[in-house]
This record gives structure tokens, sequence and C-alpha cells, in this order.
């Protein structure tokens, strides 16, 4: 396994730094040209905190699945919609960038989360065709679209 972080920066960000953190897994002897699918954990929190229970423990049980996991540190308050939502589709598509190098198949990107993470995931698969989540991050609507 290996670890890979991003700092995401977007648009309306009011305070604090938001980090991607990616736990990947180390290729397989027997397929080491496998695909896996990625799963972003999205801690749940009531927009205002992030839980700590809600994060790595799921990332690691998603691992043990056989899937890359993610855990996206999104802004919470005093920050306000759609800023979480964009830093969600940002992550998205730099997960797809990363694809080839990391061992992604590019169209099992997933978004989990629990409480308002849960409405936030949800949120990305409604919102990721609309103009102010894309065009606020300079991306393309394919790029930030998850796939479940």
């Amino acid at each position: 396994m290996r670890i890979e972080k991003k700092q995401i920066v977007v648009p309306g960000q009011l305070t604090g730094s938001v980090c991607l953190t990616g736990y990947l897994l180390d290729s397989i002897s027997v397929n080491p040209d496998m695909l896996r699918p990625a799963v972003i954990v999205l801690p749940g929190g009531g927009y205002i905190r992030k839980s700590d229970r809600e994060s790595e423990p799921i990332a690691l049980q998603f691992m043990s699945m056989g899937c890359h996991s993610f855990i996206l540190d999104y802004s919470v308050a005093p920050n306000r919609f759609p800023t979480s939502l964009r830093e969600l589709g940002e992550a998205v598509a730099y997960i797809r960038e990363h694809g080839a190098e990391w061992k992604i198949d590019t169209n099992k990107i997933i978004a989990c989360g629990f409480s308002a993470a849960g409405h936030l995931a949800c949120s990305l698969g409604v919102f990721w065709e609309r103009d102010f989540v894309w065009e606020a991050i300079k991306r393309t609507p394919e790029e930030i679209r998850p796939d479940g």
C-alpha cells in the first residue's frame, strides 16, 4: 500500500485546508495490470465537523474488499454550499486524471458519505452536470461525474 496526498483549493473556500488522502493498494503478482474501483469516503458531521470513526476505518474496510480508498477532508462551517460540492468534484477529477498511474478503473469512481456527507455524495450525483459546480473549478462535467 502507498499513500498519496493532494491539497484541494476551490473558489469559495473561507477557512482551513482540504486534503484528499489516497490509500492505494499494491498490484498483485498474478494480475499486475488489474484496474481497481476507487471509493471516496466522506465522513459525516452535519457540515460543522467530520467524524473520525467515519473516515479511515471505512477506507480500510473498502481496501479489504479490493478497492483503492480515498478520504476527502472537505470544508465545513463557516464554508457554505456549494464549496464542499466543488471540492468533491475536484477530487473525482483528480482521481480520474491519475487513473492509469494508480491502476484505477476510471468508470468506477464512487462517493460514499455518512449523514451530511451522504447528502454531499448524493448532491454530486445530482449536480455534476450543473455549471455552478464544474465551471467554478475549471473542469468538464465528465471529469467530475461520479460513477456511484
